[in-house]
């Protein structure tokens, strides 16, 4: 999560696919899936891409609701990004409670 144009759908594809995308064209959302071994247990990570538009604000709160982890990205170029988690995070408590699993990411 975080405001549009902070990498949020780059990083994601760079951690799944392990490219860098030369051309993104934004959509309001996007899943993706990867396997992955976790503690020796093969896991199935599922990974939501929003956009932080008006329009997906009902959603946002479902996917805030059902996630099980969140990462939270913001630009080392834009104080104001970091600011915006603020209020993401008090809509996580507001939702998940006080503990979540969640990686704050500067990029």
């Amino acid at each position: 999560m975080g405001e549009n144009g902070v990498g949020k759908s780059s990083f994601i594809m760079q951690y799944i696919s392990h490219v860098f995308p030369e051309c993104y064209e934004p959509a309001l959302v996007d899943a993706f899936s990867k396997s992955i071994t976790l503690n020796d247990i093969p896991c199935i990570l599922e990974i939501v891409d929003t956009s932080t538009s008006d329009e997906l604000r009902g959603l946002a709160d479902q996917w805030l609701r059902c996630g099980e982890s969140f990462l939270l990205l913001f630009s080392l170029t834009s104080r104001s990004t970091l600011e915006f988690l603020k209020g993401v995070r008090e809509r996580l408590v507001e939702r998940k409670g006080k503990e979540y699993p969640a990686v704050l990411v500067g990029n």
